[in-house]
């Protein structure tokens, strides 16, 4: 499924909906950028498969407001591997099966 996550000030914000669809009980994420592709991939810290998988770090995941939205502080990622770190929206990409989003920073949304 095909939803948009927004950066802003460095951070991921997550819709309710994708963030209650995604994240419903946990307090942090793995996170895993993905040069040859540009995509950053997240999913819930109970997800113990991906970090073998991937080369992924753990953020902590926080409530923004009351209706559900979360963020993820990305700095250290857009500064390791020389993002933009402009105000946008990002495409995102829900894997229901494995519990993980494909967030793409090389297209835009």
């Amino acid at each position: 499924m095909k939803y948009e996550v927004e950066l802003r000030s460095s951070h991921l914000l997550l819709s309710p909906t994708l963030s209650n669809l995604m994240m419903k009980e946990s307090n942090s994420v793995y996170v895993a950028y993905k040069e040859e592709n540009k995509t950053l991939l997240v999913t819930p810290k109970e997800n113990s498969w991906f970090p073998k998988l991937h080369q992924s770090q753990e953020f902590m995941l926080k409530s923004k407001d009351l209706k559900g939205t979360k963020s993820i502080s990305i700095r250290e990622i857009l500064i390791d591997h020389d993002l933009d770190d402009l105000d946008r929206k990002l495409s995102c990409t829900v894997h229901d099966g494995k519990k993980f989003m494909k967030i793409d920073f090389a297209n835009p949304a």
